[in-house]
């Protein structure tokens, strides 16, 4: 049996992933928004603490990824480019700042693998972003003045909306230090066997190539919607910040992994 993961097969065309380097290159809406440090606290591990700041992002991610170890993503855009929408909040972890994604929805099969593996919670959804034109009245094109939404449903519920309206070009070094920061995930391996205990690891990303390119910001709207199945609406937003448009890429090479308490 060959493969990197499962399923392994004989010729290990079947495993759903192959190993990093994995690379990311996407369009991203991002809208700032604030909770209070206790609404943060409720969605971390008791041995993670809340950053510096209270200030979050809600994220809406249009990616191309491809991977050294497998062709195949550049050549099927059906498994090597999917949308995503999730939240970062601030966070601390092996000394230093940190990003931390407790909710988090993707629209395809190798991302959702791919995030699981790596301690991500991903659930599948529908993503919709407005797409930027080059030509003609079919859309907005990236410039001052033009609004880009981001939808997000799941379970057919929508959940998540959010809106930026552009009014000015800024610098990549304008950007929010989340869309950047090393991300601290949690890898939980239930287990079945009643006299085991849970496979259970914090891992932070290791990330490398990280860049920003065109980007504009502008004023923004944000809602978190109820669902019977979902807590994204329960969370107490107190301020909507900026949002922002903006190209970013980078390369995930592995992973460190870190002790975690028990639950």
């Amino acid at each position: 049996m060959n493969g990197w993961s499962l399923p392994f097969s004989p010729k290990g065309l079947a495993s759903t992933l192959t190993p990093p380097p994995w690379h990311y290159s996407g369009e991203v809406i991002a809208v700032e928004f604030e909770m209070s440090r206790e609404q943060i606290a409720a969605l971390l591990p008791d041995d993670l603490e809340v950053g510096d700041s209270t200030q979050c992002l809600a994220i809406f991610a249009d990616w191309s990824s491809a991977a050294d170890s497998d062709p195949r993503l550049l050549a099927d855009p059906r498994r090597g480019q999917y949308k995503e929408a999730f939240i970062v909040v601030p966070t601390r972890a092996d000394g230093g700042p940190a990003g931390r994604v407790p909710y988090i929805w993707v629209d395809n099969e190798v991302a959702h693998s791919r995030g699981q593996i790596q301690g991500f919670p991903k659930k599948l959804g529908e993503i919709h972003m407005t797409k930027a034109v080059a030509l003609g009245r079919g859309g907005p094109k990236r410039e001052v003045g033009n609004t880009f939404v981001g939808t997000l449903s799941a379970m057919g519920r929508l959940l998540m909306r959010a809106s930026v309206t552009l009014t000015e070009a800024i610098s990549p070094a304008q950007l929010p230090p989340l869309l950047a920061l090393p991300q601290v995930h949690t890898r939980y391996l239930p287990s079945i066997d009643p006299e085991l205990a849970p496979a259970h690891a914090h891992s932070m990303n290791i990330l490398t190539d990280v860049a920003a390119g065109q980007a504009l910001a502008g004023t923004a709207t944000l809602e978190f919607l109820p669902s019977e199945h979902e807590e994204l609406g329960d969370l107490g937003i107190t301020r909507v910040g900026k949002g922002y448009l903006a190209s970013i890429a980078m390369t995930l090479t592995g992973a460190k992994t870190m002790p975690a308490k028990p639950f």
